[in-house]
Order: structure tokens, then sequence, then C-alpha cells
């Protein structure tokens, strides 16, 4: 952990940033980082490959009905199974997923009271949603069948599936009861409901009110279509809810017949909003428009597209390249599909999921005839396989680095970390992966330096964006959300959470430094001193690495003591002093850091600070000087590069926020 004295600085600046300031930007130096000292590795940017490979025994469908069949982990293991019935109200067959290499029927059948028949009209195919709708950590199954009162709901209690009413306002009452979606639109982690009864008609939204309901909320995000929505619009396998701007939530696309007819709906602000089809997005043909699978097949955390439109017409594969870009990349996954698929069609007869688990998305799809076709993902996710401090740990010293291991290299990225309190969810600290702070780039094991000394008997968890990290072939760091088909960063404390140990029994009361005769002179004085082995002193010229120089015992006392260290040798330019504070059971905490100034030839200087419409940087000399700005989520917003002593960079065109202000100067560093 590093210098407290900067996240005091940042914790002031967002409370600030707060207030009604109009077109204000709140600038503040945290650190002057030279870019190329800190670029450890470059990531290889190769491409996976989804190639067909032998059917898991079991895994053949032979049935009639290719189409009705469900796939999803119903045990939680990890691995998907599948189940089907092949007649409404025909018993379930249950295939578990073996560690993939094989499907077959446990003796402890979940499905043991529908294994022989189900309600009359259940038929698990498209008027079928498999969603965890109580959010309790198993897939539940909502059938509906056509008439009022007739829809079947089967709860996984402990791994059992039970027939159970239906939750209020669940009961699918409308004719076309496949005619319908489930998605998390409001990213509460219970799955929503939401239809049309008739192309263009108006769009209902039903949301789940925690497990125990479903109606529609005063806010609703439909509220633009309750009368009505574009021609054509049908939410039935046409249509798909995905992140497809990858901006964290659910966007809409609805494949309409002919050229420049489908429909998009674009999230934000809380509301859904018609917005343009992305030209590579828009499907002109006349058929086909159901047989298409969206879904993260690259492991990138964007969500792609595939699909035929004709069975066994080639696979057309349009790569999310973000800002909404859809191309084929010369290193197409599936360019072993590219031709022909065998008679394949991505429609209701195929299933995107990690057969494997192996963190990527494969393929099965079902052809009569016994002629199924299995594609596997040949590339492997990067698994977490430890952390330091461990998930859920408790008296973690204050002052500690967070490790993170991994099954194979990883590469930072463009994006960042957060550590957050789990009080509130608020942001203690951000952290660029690029940034100095992180280090491990290329090897397996990423190490992450905070400047933050994190509170005595607080709990904290750890957070990253999508590109904070990825292995060579592209896959990012985080988990597969079996839902959206799509890998998805840590963004819960359920990732990394744990407590910072209780204040030790030293109070630190006064802690000061001050020049005399080309020394530095450290006082403190404490109130209490108990069970302490005593206290280090840390000195840095940057704030960001730190050096021990010194000790100074500590005996038990519950009077006031005064303690003295004197620097002999201190630096031209800054030099902060912090004091570290060890118990004799290893824990440890952080004092405030101070500040003291010898002459030196390059102080740099910026103003004003909150800026408007430019800021400016004042040196002693004129050398080539770079100057970045990035926002909170880690994107830089803005560059310059000039040799001068002044530097005038006009900004009135970002948004206002906080900033982290950049510099990269003649080889040396600087921070102010």
């Amino acid at each position: 952990m590093k210098n407290r004295q900067a996240s005091q600085s940042l914790s002031l600046s967002l409370k600030e940033a707060t207030q009604p300031i109009v077109s204000r930007i709140y600038l503040f130096i945290l650190a002057a980082i030279f870019l190329i000292s800190i670029l450890t590795s470059v990531r290889l940017n190769a491409q996976v490959s989804i190639n067909p490979a032998s059917i898991i025994p079991g895994m053949e469908f032979t049935n009639p009905g290719t189409g009705i069949v469900q796939v999803a982990d119903v045990n939680k293991d990890g691995y998907p199974d599948y189940f089907y019935n092949t007649v409404a109200g025909g018993g379930i067959t249950y295939l578990q997923n073996n560690a993939g290499t094989s499907f077959s029927t446990p003796s402890t059948n979940p499905f043991g009271a529908l294994a022989s028949a189900t309600p009359t009209g259940v038929i698990l195919n498209v008027s079928t949603s498999v969603a965890d709708f109580d959010n309790d950590g198993d897939p539940d199954i909502w059938c509906r069948v056509s008439g009022a009162g007739n829809d079947a709901y089967f709860q996984n209690n402990n791994g059992i599936y039970a027939n159970t009413s239906l939750k209020p306002g669940m009961e699918f009452s409308g004719v076309g009861t496949g005619i319908v979606q489930v998605a998390d639109i409001n990213r509460d982690g219970f799955p929503d409901i939401i239809y049309n009864a008739a192309a263009g008609g108006a769009i209902t939204y039903l949301q789940n009110n925690g497990g125990n309901s479903f109606s529609t909320p005063g806010q609703n995000p439909f509220a633009g279509f309750t009368g009505a929505s574009p021609a054509g619009t049908l939410l039935n396998a046409t249509s798909n809810f995905a992140d497809f701007d990858g901006d964290g939530d659910l966007d809409f696309w609805v494949r309409v017949f002919g050229s420049s007819n489908d429909v998009y709906l674009s999230y934000n602000n809380g509301l859904y909003a018609v917005a343009a089809v992305p030209p590579t997005l828009e499907f002109t043909s006349n058929f086909g428009t159901a047989a298409f699978a969206v879904a993260d097949f690259n492991g990138d955390g964007l969500v792609d597209y595939a699909g035929t439109v004709a069975s066994g017409g080639p696979v057309v594969y349009m790569q999310n390249n973000g800002s909404l870009n859809f191309s084929t990349p010369s290193s197409n996954p599936l360019a072993a599909f590219a031709v022909s698929s065998g008679g394949v069609q991505l429609n209701a007869s195929s299933s995107v999921a990690d057969f494997d688990k192996d963190g990527d998305l494969d393929i099965w799809m079902r052809i009569a005839a016994a002629a199924d076709v299995y594609a596997v993902n040949t590339g492997a996710a990067p698994q977490v396989t430890g952390t330091n401090p461990l998930n859920g740990a408790l008296s973690v010293p204050g002052a500690g680095n967070i490790v993170l291991a991994f099954s194979e290299p990883v590469y930072v990225g463009t994006g960042s970390f957060s550590i957050r309190k789990t009080s509130d969810n608020s942001i203690v600290e951000t952290i660029f992966a690029s940034g100095p702070q992180v280090t491990g780039s290329g090897t397996n094991t990423i190490t992450i330096d905070p400047f933050t000394n994190l509170s005595a008997g607080t709990g904290y968890y750890l957070t990253f964006t999508r590109t904070a990290l990825a292995d060579a072939d592209g896959f990012i760091a985080g988990h597969l959300d079996y839902q959206l088909k799509q890998r998805v960063p840590e963004t819960t404390a359920d990732f990394l959470s744990f407590t910072v140990a209780g204040t030790l029994a030293v109070q630190l009361e006064q802690f000061t430094v001050s020049k005399q005769s080309g020394s530095s002179i450290l006082q403190w004085q404490t109130s209490m001193v108990l069970n302490s082995a005593g206290f280090s002193i840390q000195h840095s010229t940057d704030g960001i690495i730190w050096n021990t120089i010194g000790h100074v015992a500590a005996a038990n006392s519950s009077t006031q003591q005064q303690f003295q260290f004197t620097h002999t040798s201190p630096a031209k330019g800054n030099n902060y002093y912090r004091l570290k504070e060890t118990g004799l059971d290893g824990t440890a905490s952080i004092s405030p850091t101070r500040l003291v100034q010898f002459a030196n030839g390059s102080i740099v200087k910026m103003y004003p600070n909150p800026a408007k419409a430019y800021m400016v940087l004042e040196f002693d000399k004129a050398v080539p000087t770079s100057v970045h700005l990035f926002n909170m989520a880690g994107e830089r917003v803005f560059q310059t590069k000039k040799n001068a002593a002044t530097l005038k960079c006009s900004i009135g065109a970002l948004p206002s926020g906080v900033y982290q202000v950049v510099i990269s100067r003649d080889g040396e560093k600087l921070i102010s």
C-alpha cells in the first residue's frame, strides 16, 4: 500500500465534484509516470478457434423434434447439463454432464417427480424459459401453456425440481406463448419478463420483485413502447437482449425480414429508445431471421453473433470490435464452418454453452438421424487459482498488497481495478492496470499495490473492468455468465472480499517533519503503546516507491510518549515520510504521509484546479514532455506532447469529473 496523502486528496476531489458546478473539471496529479518504464509485457492478441470435435458420449440427440432441448447447469457443478421431453405433457429426461466426459442420468435425478409425466401442455421448447427466477444460484423452469391458468413453474430447491405455484404476475395468458424474453433488465440479479403479443405491438415489462412477484414498475424502462413498438418488432426467437455496446446493460436487437428493417433499442439512463441499427449488425436476408446465436465466442467480454441462413450453409461470424462495430476477422474462429456447416442451422436446435468448463463457449447443433455436430472452442480462459488475501479473509493488514494467481500468464490492458467498501459499495481507490501499482504482466501472478491505507475493522472488496486483464488469446479475466453467454469481469463482492484487522493498540496523536541544517527531523507523539514491535521509518521521493531508512523501538505505555528520528541525507526535491507501526502479532498500520522539499531543479506547478477551459503546467526548463488525462474508468481522454517549460492544455470539451494527470518528462518522475 502506498501514499495515504494521495488517497485523501482523491476523496476530497470526488466530494467536491458532486457539487453543482457546471463544466468544471477537477484535476490533480497522483503521479508522473513514465509509460516506457512500466510497460512490462505486450499481449499477443491471438484468436481462438472453434473446431468440430467428437460428440461427448450420451450427448447425441436421436429423438425427433431436435429443438425440444434445454441446456443449463442444473446441479451447479459448473458443467452445463441438458434435459428434454419429446411430447407435450411427457416426462422429462435429464442427462447430467459428468465433468465434460459423458452425459448420463444420475441415480439421484433432480427431475425424479417429473420423469414420467409433466403437467398438460408442457413442452421444453421456445415457450419455456430456464433462469434463476428466485436468485438462489440454480436454474428454475417456466413453461408457458396457451390459455389462462395453464402455465407450469418448476422451482429448483436444493437440487430437486418441484411443480410450484407461479409467482404473482408471472402467468402468461396471451396467445403466442413463445413470444417472451427473459432477461435481467435492471441488473439486480433477478430475471425479468418482457413480451409483446403481435409484431409491432406494445411491449409489456414485468419486473421481478426479489423473486416474490412480477409487476410493471413506476419507472418503466419500456415506457416509450407501451402503446406500440417499431414495425416488425416481435420478442421471439428473432430477437436478442445482449450488451451489444459493452456499457454494462442490455440492448435489444430484432431481426426483421428484408434490408434495413431490423430494430435496435439502446438502453441508456434507465430507458430504452430506438437507435440506428449498426450497419454490420443489420440482417438483410428475407429468411432465416431466427437462425442466429448471439454470444461472446472469442471471450473478450463483448457479444458477437454467428448464424446460418440455410441448413448446411456457411456459418457467418461477425465479431464485436467495440463501439458497435462488427466484422469478420481474418483469423475467423469459425473458419472450419465458413464454407459449409454440414446440415447445421444455428437456431433453436443449437445450444451455445461451456460444455467442457474451460471458461469459453462451445456449440452443440442437433440434427435429425443421429448426425449432431459438436464444435469445441480450443482456447481456455484464465482461471483464478488463488488470491492473497483469501476471499472472505479477516484480520487482513491494512497496508498489504493484493495478489491474484492465474492458471496461465495474463497481461494488463487499458482498464482498471477498484477497491470498494463492502458497506456501501463506494470506491476507495481506482488503480489503472497499466500503471506502476500493478506488476506481473505476462506472468501467472498479478500484484496490485494500492496507494490507500485501508481503515482498520472495515470490509472491502476488489473489482475490475473488462479491459483490465486478458490472456494471450484475448480471453478476459473474470467469469462466464451462462445466462448472457458472455465473459464478464468481476464486479461484485463475491470475487474477493476481506476485512482489515482492527485498530492496533497504538494511538498516534501527532506526526511532523521539519527541515534543519540539511536534514529532515521526524517527530511524533503517542498517547498509548501496547504490544508494539516499534516504528519503521519509510521514505520516498515520489510517493510511490518506499524504502525503510530506520527503526525506532516502542515500549508499552499508557501515557504520552515522544519519538524522534533524523534523516541526515534527504534527496533534492520532494521527500515523503511515513511511519509503519507493526504489532507483535505481525499486523501493521501506516501513518499519514508528510512532505518536505529541498532545492530541486524541476518542480511542476499546475493551475487552475478545478479547471474549466484549460489547465497550465509550469516547469523550470523546456524538455520534451507528454501529458495524458485518464477518466476514472481508466480511459485516456486527452493527450499532448510539447518541448516547452509551460504547457497550456485545452480541456474545455471534457465532461465534468475527476481525472488522473500522467506526465512523462525526460526520464524523471515528478509528483505534485
